[in-house]
């Protein structure tokens, strides 16, 4: 074999720079692969986490809508209580009302017995006006005592607890009896169900004009005020029944 030539200054060099270049370029490939995958993750990681985003948010807001429509119904225990004594505090009154007037046409229907009512509620408003504390107190007899008309054929619970609910608000002294065991005032009390308040805040939601505005009765126009108590009453309690319900049979001695 012949003796390999010896590499020159400059040759060196040369090999140097090429190998150099050489790996240059291997680890410029290997960064832009690099660069690449992790651009690729980065973009998959942002999509999934824009889509967790969105899926978050819109869950947010379904769950914050629920709980507006919640708090919007929501009566705590203690304003419900009040609801319902002043309720039963004026309950007597209606259910001897109805004994009255079923006494004194024995074969009357329930919707014979509501016109009789309805004669009797128009009465109290040419009488008294339609904004005044004696109309409210008449509103609030005829429509507790439809519900005892209906009895247990009302169109369904929770419609049949708003006409109660907000019937005894319109009443004075059943409002008063609310605001004193809840300890709120009754402008607080009337909000919760849509009402407005007023400088003469009983007198001035007395009556009908009161149911009109917070079960959203459309205006009566000039049927006069006592039409829309007997409109929220056909609204919120259904179709009148046809029958009383059967008297309990007597007991055996």
């Amino acid at each position: 074999m012949g003796k390999e030539k010896k590499q020159s200054f400059a040759d060196k060099i040369k090999a140097g720079i090429a190998k150099t270049t050489t790996e240059a370029t291997k680890v410029a490939k290997a960064g832009l692969e690099a660069a690449k995958s992790g651009a690729e993750i980065v973009a998959d990681k942002a999509e999934v986490a824009t889509k967790s985003s969105v899926k978050a948010l819109k869950a947010g807001a379904e769950i914050v809508a629920v709980k507006a429509h919640d708090a919007k119904e929501f009566l705590d225990d203690k304003t419900r209580e009040a609801l319902d004594k002043a309720y039963e505090a004026k309950k007597p009154e209606a259910t001897s009302y109805l004994k009255r007037i079923r006494k004194a046409n024995p074969d009357a229907s329930p919707a014979e017995i509501l016109l009789v009512m309805q004669k009797d509620l128009a009465k109290a408003e040419t009488k008294s006006g339609s904004e005044t504390e004696e109309f409210a107190s008449a509103t609030t007899l005829y429509v507790f005592t439809a519900v005892e008309v209906y009895g247990k054929k009302f169109k369904d619970a929770p419609s049949r607890q708003r006409l109660i609910d907000t019937t005894v608000l319109i009443d004075s002294e059943a409002a008063k009896i609310i605001a004193g065991l809840v300890g709120v005032g009754f402008t607080i009390l009337l909000a919760r169900f849509g009402g407005k308040a007023t400088k003469n805040v009983i007198a001035k939601v007395a009556g009908a004009g009161a149911l009109a505005s917070m079960l959203n009765v459309k205006n009566p126009g000039k049927k006069g005020a006592s039409w829309i108590a007997v409109n929220a009453v056909s609204t919120f309690l259904g179709p009148v029944p046809k029958s009383w319900p059967a008297e309990p049979a007597p007991k055996k001695k």
